[in-house]
Formats: C-alpha cells, structure tokens, sequence
C-alpha cells in the first residue's frame, strides 16, 4: 500500500490497481457540483465551506485536472461575448455514483453539457447558490435538503412546476425554514390573458402548493438578473394575485443587490409584495428598515462568471 497525504492506492502482485478514492475535500467538490455546474472562480470562493479552503485558482485548477483525469468530473466550456471561452466543471458520471451509489440512474446534468440557451441562467444561478452556501457556512447555518434545478417536481392537483432549486435553512435548535428559487432573466412574461408560462401562473401555484401540500411555511424567492423595476413588477403581480396578501410569500430582489450583500441571510436585501425591506431568516426581519437598493445588473453570464 502506498499512501500520500489523505489519498491511498491499493496495489498487489498479479492484480489490477484499484481506484484512488476521493479524499475529503474531493468529497466537498463532487458535492459541489452535484448543486450545479461551477467555474473555478466560484468553486475557490465555495472552498471557503470545505474541509480545507483552496488559496488560489492555480491550486483548485491542478486538483480539477486531476479529478478530471481520474474520471470523477468534467471539463466543459461556454463562451464569453469578447472574452473568448471560459471553462466550467460537471460530475462525471463516476462522480456522481460516488455520491449516490452504483444503481443511481445519471441524470441528464451528468450526461450532457449544458445548452447554450441556457448557460446564462445557470452561471446565474449558480452565482446565486455559492452565495448563499458561504452565507449559511459564515453564519453558522446549515443547508438541507438540497435541490438543484429541474429536480424537484411540485404538484398539486393537475398542475405542476419545477423550480430552480429548493433548500432548508436549518439551526441549532431543530427550527428551519423552506426556500424555493425562481431566478428571473427577464424573459418570462409577468401577465398573459393566454399564456400559461408566466409570473402571474406561477405566483398563483405556489400560494395553492403552500395551502394544500406544505406543513410550514415556505418562502419564494424571485431573483431577477434585470432591474429594479423588473423586481417591481413581479411584486406588482404577487400583490394582485396572492388571496392572502398579508403573509409574505414571495420575495425579490435583483441578483446584482443579492450578490453584493457580504450578510445577505440577515440583511433586508429582500421586498416583499408590499413593498417592505425583508431577510432571508425570519428573525432578522427589519420592518423600519430603509428599502434596500436595488440596481441594474450587467450580464448575467459575465458577472457570475467573475463571482
């Protein structure tokens, strides 16, 4: 047996070398990115949450080489307007059974890249959850019940809606709280007389999951990479549509003001659809606090690739 550092290689005269298994922190990767597709940027900054931090780029980009090399993880590229590409990190599939077991069926996160359709809002999204995961970690809260985006299917009755993720924020005590992830590009129409793909569908399903399926109170996040009055609207339409307006069921905020928050769990970088500064834990809520600022943000793909 040769052993270096926290990895070992078992090796016997007349047989196969076996697999070098994951140490640690490769564990703190795979699981990473079992959340969704990461860049080396924003998997150095969610180091800050591992068992041991990375201390630069250079270092994180020779072990996603090696993880790469092994077969644990993938390396794909999406391009950047006038940047040239940047890369970005997948499970493989032997990442993936790593994490879930050999009879896991591999989803499609795992089997293709994503499309380019696609890209902005992911490396959005994925802006938004290292954020929040380093937020949790600082503050000493845990994260459960991780769901990445398209995973978790919400029904009641004969409609149904996947949202891009779903997490517990849970505390010492046992308390947590339920939190569902609708990050806005600014595309998806707010209100339509015919169209079944809009804000006003959408607000209206989950105050109907909420009444119907859950036993505790949950929140909605609306995270828009547009502007201030893109938040506005989607609260305008939250307001009109809730038939219980004095709970707060929604949430918004643009990504640009969420990401700029260094607390962004207990500071009010949140509205409600009355208008009200909120946070994202409940116990920090600042019912005088002055409304956050909210402000245009530039391209998602860009700013969330610097993140």
């Amino acid at each position: 047996m040769r052993i270096k550092g926290k990895e070992s290689t078992l090796a016997y005269r007349g047989m196969a070398t076996l697999p070098i298994l994951p140490s640690p922190r490769d564990q703190d990767i795979l699981t990473a990115l079992d959340r969704c597709p990461l860049t080396v940027p924003q998997l150095l900054k969610l180091s800050a949450t591992f068992s041991a931090a990375f201390t630069t780029e250079r270092k994180l980009r020779e072990r996603m080489q090696t993880l790469a090399d092994r077969g644990w993880v993938r390396r794909r590229q999406f391009a950047l307007v006038g940047r040239g590409t940047m890369n970005y990190y997948t499970l493989a599939p032997a990442g993936f059974r790593s994490l879930h077991g050999d009879g896991t069926r591999l989803p499609t996160r795992v089997t293709r890249p994503v499309a380019p359709g696609q890209l902005a809002h992911t490396q959005a999204l994925a802006a938004l959850v290292v954020h929040t995961l380093v937020a949790a970690h600082a503050a000493g809260v845990s994260v459960q019940d991780f769901s990445p985006e398209n995973t978790l299917r919400l029904q009641t009755g004969a409609d149904f809606l996947y949202p891009d993720g779903s997490f517990r924020l849970g505390f010492p005590g046992g308390e947590h709280y339920r939190y569902f992830v609708e990050l806005d590009n600014a595309t998806q129409t707010i209100h339509s007389a015919k169209g079944l793909d809009t804000w006003e569908k959408k607000i209206a399903f989950y105050e109907a999951y909420q009444h119907s399926i859950l036993p505790q109170r949950s929140r909605v996040l609306a995270v828009t990479t547009g502007t201030e009055e893109r938040v506005r609207n989607i609260l305008d339409m939250a307001a009109h549509v809730l038939l219980e307006a004095r709970r707060s069921l929604l949430y918004g905020t643009t990504l640009h003001s969420y990401l700029a928050s260094a607390e962004p769990l207990t500071t009010a970088c949140f509205l409600d659809h009355r208008g009200q500064p909120a946070a994202l834990i409940p116990e920090y809520r600042m019912e005088r606090a002055t409304a956050p600022t909210i402000r245009a943000t530039p391209a998602a793909l860009e700013m969330s690739a610097m993140v």
